[in-house]
């Protein structure tokens, strides 16, 4: 049976990461990235946790949607993130420190909320909700909105407005539409998004 048929939205369900109450059904869950599929599997670990988990599960079945992590994390600061008036203060800074004597007492790094991990279920990768009121969402999309809602919280209480996170080449285009702009730093690929 397809797990879209008869499927009632009001049964999805965002839960904080329970290795007691999840611990059977997350070897069900795969994303068809061995990295993040691991990263689910582990989440409880001590050594392994980074921040926060998040399960979206559809409660009729148990099954596991997706899920996000978020945590606190930092951006590098340069001309590609700051307004023109924010570089000079930092080069002003930057000068001051010369002065002192004291080189790399600058640290060019702002806070920031890090979306760590972001995995949607393979059945329901691409899919849209069926019997929804908002016709067109897909499972992907509605998770990240609910992500960035958590982000949002987050970042009101560490005072950032700056989100990072890695991406696969997959989800760029997911990113890019919910409004993250690409950064290249050295070879690292970041998106981030600002809540001004």
């Amino acid at each position: 049976m397809d797990i879209l048929e008869n499927f009632k939205p009001e049964s999805l369900s965002l839960v904080e990461y329970d290795e007691d109450l999840l611990i059977n059904d997350l070897k069900k869950f795969d994303c068809g990235n061995d990295y993040l599929n691991e990263y689910l599997y582990s989440a409880g670990y001590i050594e392994s946790k980074k921040g926060k988990t998040w399960i979206w599960v559809y409660t009729d079945t148990c099954d596991i949607v997706g899920y996000f992590t978020i945590s606190a994390s930092a951006i590098s600061l340069n001309d590609e993130c700051l307004t023109e008036d924010a570089m000079t203060v930092l080069d002003e800074l930057e000068d001051t420190c010369k002065d002192l004597n004291r080189k790399n007492m600058l640290v060019k790094k702002a806070g920031a909320i890090g979306l760590d991990c972001f995995a949607i279920n393979d059945c329901f990768r691409g899919k849209y909700i069926p019997n929804i009121e908002v016709s067109n969402k897909k499972f992907s999309t509605a998770l990240l909105e609910i992500a960035l809602e958590n982000i949002k919280e987050a970042s009101e209480i560490l005072d950032t407005d700056w989100v990072v996170l890695y991406s696969t080449l997959e989800s760029r285009s997911l990113y890019l539409s919910a409004g993250f702009e690409f950064l290249n730093f050295s070879d690292k690929k970041i998106y981030y998004e600002s809540h001004d």
